[in-house]
């Protein structure tokens, strides 16, 4: 993964952390990082767009159903088709990444209090399940 859109994804989820807001803008110089930095040289254009149809199919479900923010939708729909590799695997790790993370945060900001309603900043997850399912090969 390039350092420019590391730095960016790290931003926003330093942002996301704070505010509980992702900026359009900031998903905007992105994906505008992403596609310059991307390689296309045995860019495989089919498995990312099977890869980005599936992401959002469930991105939109769990908006939809569960309360994801409209933001890490579009955080997902980004890192889906330039940044993450289309393999199975890497989804995997990526998605066990952000499960374990954002469940981690939440029990840390509820206090182990379960009943307890609590709003989980998910850039954060999706910044280190990106790291880790990136950089694994």
């Amino acid at each position: 993964m390039h350092p420019l859109v590391l730095a960016i994804l790290g931003w926003i989820a330093l942002t996301d952390s704070r505010t509980h807001r992702i900026p359009n803008r900031l998903l905007f110089i992105l994906g505008i990082a992403s596609l310059v930095t991307a390689n296309f040289e045995g860019y495989p254009l089919r498995n990312h767009l099977q890869a980005f149809i599936v992401v959002i199919s469930a991105a939109i479900f769990l908006s939809y159903f569960c309360g994801l923010g409209m933001g890490d939708l579009k955080l997902l729909a980004i890192l889906s088709f330039f940044v993450l590799p289309p393999h199975l695997a890497s989804y995997q790790i990526f998605l066990s990444v952000v499960t374990l993370t954002a469940l981690a945060y939440s029990i840390i900001i509820s206090r182990g209090d379960f009943a307890k309603s609590v709003q989980v900043p998910l850039a954060p997850a999706i910044f280190l399940g990106t790291l880790i399912a990136a950089n694994v090969k």
